[in-house]
């Protein structure tokens, strides 16, 4: 029963990504209802990916941009090492909320009932 429901789960996810394109390709590329200047089609799309992916963009390749960003959003200091300085907890602390680990740092408040 449970890998009939997991199948199922599948199949629905599956299915609403080939809506969700179709519509995309009907909407973009047959009926040009939204023009390419509001959202690429996806014919546009595979070619930008093909451009970052393969040769690169602002010469470097896609995961030379990845990487770059993860230190900016990591703080990575010029030594290269993220376990180093004054910053590490807030490093870790940053990393552990978005991985969604860290604990909650704000406290709720307790309602106060009124009396009557």
């Amino acid at each position: 029963m449970l890998r009939n429901d997991a199948r199922r789960s599948a199949w629905i996810g599956v299915l609403t990504f080939a809506v969700l394109f179709a519509a995309w390709y009907v909407l973009t590329t047959l009926t040009q209802t939204i023009s390419s200047g509001r959202f690429p089609a996806p014919g546009e799309t595979l070619d930008a990916l093909r451009q970052i992916a393969g040769p690169g963009y602002a010469d470097a390749r896609l995961y030379v941009h990845v990487l770059h960003s993860a230190a900016l959003v990591l703080e990575v200091p010029p030594s290269g090492s993220l376990f180093q300085g004054e910053a590490v907890e807030r490093r870790l602390a940053a990393l552990g909320r978005a991985l969604g680990l860290a604990p909650q740092t704000t406290r709720r408040r307790a309602r106060k009932t009124a009396l009557a």
